[in-house]
């Protein structure tokens, strides 16, 4: 996994409200071979697009909740990026598909922890899980 560290300008605050993005993430990249779902749940949050849930076991390896998607075929993905936009795109990319994702870390009462959607279950904006 690739370990990217970004400066202190680019923190933000967290709607948790004393969490601070560290910008320190692991990225990981899958890429499906095949037609077919891909066996993930994606949702909208206030941070991006969430993975809310991965059924697929060989997919589960590389991929889990709470991973944010960064990427999808080369396509960066922008914070507050409509989860219609980005469900086109993924279903109008041709195969094979690389999806980035990113593990965020989070700053809260003096020590570093990942974030995840585990961390404050449902707390995703847009409640409604699409599966693709």
């Amino acid at each position: 996994m690739l370990r990217s560290l970004v400066g202190s300008e680019m923190c933000i605050r967290d709607r948790y409200g004393e969490c601070l993005y560290t910008g320190m993430a692991d990225r990981v990249q899958y890429t499906w071979e095949g037609d077919g779902p891909l066996g993930l749940g994606i949702a909208a949050d206030v941070d991006g697009i969430v993975v809310e849930s991965v059924v697929d076991n060989e997919v589960a390896r590389t991929v889990a909740p709470g991973m944010f998607v960064l990427a999808v075929a080369g396509h960066l993905i922008e914070q507050g990026q409509e989860i219609d936009h980005v469900i086109e795109l993924i279903r109008s990319s041709k195969r094979p598909l690389t999806i980035e994702f990113e593990e965020r870390l989070w700053y809260d009462d003096d020590s570093i922890h990942l974030s995840d959607v585990e961390h404050e279950a449902g707390v995703a904006t847009n409640l409604s899980l699409i599966h693709i």
